[in-house]
């Protein structure tokens, strides 16, 4: 039985990718605003930014769940699901693994990344940069932390869905969100370092796993009277999420880090159930409100479908635009203080990224993706 390809997600995609985009791009800039200015406001919210990593985990969570259950019983099950897997991820990862490390070095050149990403790259190779990554600094790949997180839940949890009994799904769910839950506390509380707990897959994964519940859920018979009571979970979500936005960002306590180190250890489990009703609801709503109806919308669909590749390039390309401006634009950096400068140069990287992955996608990703016809699902 086939999937069926739900086009709202893209949206989701889109919104995930470009909240991270916004981040990383504005943040150079975030010490720049004046308290009760209004960049300030701006750039507190495009602070929680990051959040867009959550969704591509919970939205990955819940499709590839969705895929391995309704296949499970398919001929060559491991074989088709990691081929397809490895076709849609590997070429671009490894293309700028290559250009980064090997090209220059065919020239004689010395790579385009520093000496210290250069030195610690046997870690990119390997999808295990979140292992040792507190030691490590990879600079403009540093993103490819979360790469290594879905592998990581890649390599196990075909496995899980394989040999766990359909009905027993839901609480093996659950036990390991639990588990992770426990295991983030835990660590914070014997004093390892914040980075770690927060990059680590053992700490992080239970974000992807909120996402395999929904799909487990999903195909229930009476999934959408499940579906009802969401409605109320996504509200309780929004009033928690509320009061962390406004305590953490706008009040002194978001200047202690303990407080704002064990908030936010506990409101990944937070965002993950709302971001899990916001799958829901795009994939499952009956009545479309606003938000649902942007959802809809082709442009934002198409940015979604590019997104793998706005997430890979984008730090490549802010380092690219960097070295442009300098060459171009060498005076850009006086103005910085001024908030449009900074609005104006931050949609000039988002666009020049947007347009790099659009030709990575036409003229690279598709011919990879055309090759999983070879292992299509019956």
């Amino acid at each position: 039985m086939k999937s069926t390809y739900i086009k709202p997600l893209d949206s989701l995609r889109a919104i995930a990718a470009l909240s991270v985009v916004f981040y990383h791009y504005n943040y150079p800039f975030l010490k720049t605003s004046m308290p009760g200015s209004v960049s300030h406001f701006y750039y507190t919210l495009f602070n929680f930014g990051w959040l867009g990593v959550d969704l591509f985990f919970v939205l990955s969570g819940f499709l590839i769940t969705r895929i391995l259950i309704q296949q499970r019983e398919t001929e060559s099950y491991f074989k088709k699901f990691y081929a397809r897997r490895a076709l849609r991820i590997f070429p671009l990862y490894y293309l700028v693994l290559f250009l980064y490390f090997v090209v220059p070095l065919l020239f004689g050149k010395p790579s385009f990344a520093s000496a210290s990403v250069t030195a610690n790259q046997f870690w990119l190779w390997t999808y295990l940069t979140n292992i040792p990554y507190p030691t490590l600094q990879l600079g403009d790949l540093a993103h490819f932390w979360s790469l290594a997180v879905e592998e990581h839940f890649y390599l196990f949890w075909p496995f899980v869905v394989f040999f766990t009994p359909l009905k027993k799904m839901e609480a093996v769910c659950l036990v390991l969100i639990t588990g992770v839950l426990a295991t983030r506390l835990s660590l914070y509380f014997i004093d390892i370092e914040m980075r770690y707990i927060t990059l680590n897959t053992f700490c992080r994964v239970d974000t992807i796993l909120f996402g395999c519940l929904l799909g487990i859920l999903s195909l229930k018979k009476n999934f959408y009277g499940i579906y009802l009571k969401f409605g109320r979970i996504k509200r309780i979500c929004i009033v928690l999420i509320a009061i962390y936005v406004a305590l953490i960002g706008f009040t002194p306590l978001g200047s202690s880090e303990g407080i704002k180190d064990l908030s936010l250890l506990l409101m990944y489990s937070i965002f993950s159930l709302y971001f899990m009703t916001l799958i829901a609801d795009a994939s499952f709503a009956k009545e479309k409100g606003s938000f649902l109806r942007l959802l809809d919308n082709p442009y934002l669909q198409y940015i979604g479908k590019i997104s793998y590749g706005i997430y890979i390039l984008h730090l490549p390309m802010q380092r690219l635009a960097s070295l442009a401006q300098t060459k171009l634009f060498p005076n850009l950096p006086q103005h910085y203080d001024h908030f449009a400068v900074q609005w104006i140069w931050v949609c000039a990287q988002v666009v020049l990224t947007i347009a790099a992955s659009a030709l990575s996608w036409h003229l690279f990703e598709t011919n990879f993706i055309r090759l999983k016809k070879r292992f299509a699902y019956p």
